[in-house]
């Protein structure tokens, strides 16, 4: 194989997986009713039924979902309280 191409297959699949995690998760919580500027929360742990590309296994995850087409959009994080926002 064409060193080359192969780099470039190696990098599209790295630049793509964020894209491609994000648009699961989009359509995931659009199958729940979750609209655009509202903020998706998992309650529980991740285990082999959630279709996430890449889970973390002992984190609770929450994703803002925004739309800035009708202009500017505030997120306001509270404090951690002795945890971490990432």
């Amino acid at each position: 194989m064409d060193p080359l191409v192969r780099s470039r297959a190696v990098q599209a699949v790295i630049w793509g997986m964020p894209a491609v995690n994000f648009e699961l998760l989009r359509e995931a919580a659009a199958g729940v009713g979750a609209g655009d500027n509202q903020v998706v929360f998992w309650s529980k742990l991740l285990d082999w039924k959630n279709q996430t590309l890449t889970p973390n296994p002992d984190t609770l995850y929450f994703f803002p979902f925004y739309n800035t087409q009708a202009g500017p959009v505030v997120l306001e994080i509270p404090p951690a309280e002795g945890g971490s926002i990432t």
